[in-house]
């Protein structure tokens, strides 16, 4: 059988409860490919033996969707969520419950609340084990350094991928793994595969690394982001702008080769 996931951030956590699902029907893919968030889900499924891959799915999301600081749920709420087994971080309940500590609002109105804040405090702080905020902006960094390029700092996100996935079973066990890519400098995709590649985790970073969130990540001499990058701007002309020290313009998608690398990002 042949999986693949697709790139949309929060749709990740959706393949991973579509694995689950498979897992229990007894469905073992021989080969699968990912982008950007699916590459995560990918490397984790293809690095790891059966029978911990949801183990390893559910602990990758429940520590890339907790807070810095962490607000605990009843113990009944914790118990509940237990028993359904769900990838879900949250009972069924917690959006009723918010609702009653806003009276004055409904329903609706206070979960929109409430999402508003959490994407505003992920935002500001950052995901532990994921990505944080650098403490100094990224305007304020000389062009030639790598900060000067994205908002976040993603080095615990190697860390995280190095804990769950085995390398070494990903380049030498028998699922066979694909993750897409962009090369920055020619706006061109570029494809890992382990038929042809020695994975590593600057593989499975790069191909999520989307600016200006998260800078691109160096692959064997070559500067790499996320696959989304050839079908929305050229990063030639940001490269063209860094240096005339002028506001990016864009450009079409071309196999020519940009003649410097991407140093700002400028708007």
């Amino acid at each position: 059988m042949r999986s693949s996931c697709r790139a949309g951030g929060a749709l990740g956590a959706y393949q991973a409860g579509v694995y689950q699902a498979l897992d229990e029907a007894g469905l073992d893919p021989d080969w699968i490919s990912g982008i950007s968030i699916g590459a995560f889900n990918s490397a984790i499924i293809a690095g790891n033996p059966p029978g911990v891959r949801v183990e390893k799915l559910r602990e990758f999301w429940e520590s890339v969707t907790q807070p810095f600081v962490d607000w605990h749920p009843p113990a009944a709420w914790l118990a509940e969520a237990e028993a359904s087994g769900s990838l879900a971080p949250q009972p069924s309940d917690f959006w009723t419950f918010a609702s009653n500590l806003l009276p004055a609002l409904n329903f609706d109105a206070s979960r929109g609340l409430l999402n508003q804040w959490a994407a505003g405090r992920v935002l500001w702080n950052g995901t532990p084990g994921f990505f944080a905020l650098r403490p100094v902006t990224p305007w304020f960094w000389p062009g030639s350094s790598m900060r000067a390029t994205s908002y976040y700092d993603t080095s615990a996100l190697k860390e995280t991928l190095e804990r769950l996935i085995d390398f070494d079973r990903i380049n030498d066990g028998p699922t066979r793994l694909s993750v897409g890519a962009v090369n920055v400098q020619t706006g061109n995709f570029v494809f890992f595969d382990t038929t042809k590649d020695r994975i590593r985790p600057e593989h499975i970073m790069a191909s999520g690394a989307l600016p200006p969130a998260f800078a691109a990540v160096e692959v064997d001499g070559e500067y790499i982001g996320t696959a989304g990058l050839s079908q929305t701007r050229r990063c030639a002309g940001w490269s063209t702008a860094a240096r005339n020290g002028t506001p990016w313009s864009s450009r079409s998608i071309s196999g020519r080769r940009a003649a410097i690398f991407p140093t700002t990002w400028l708007a």
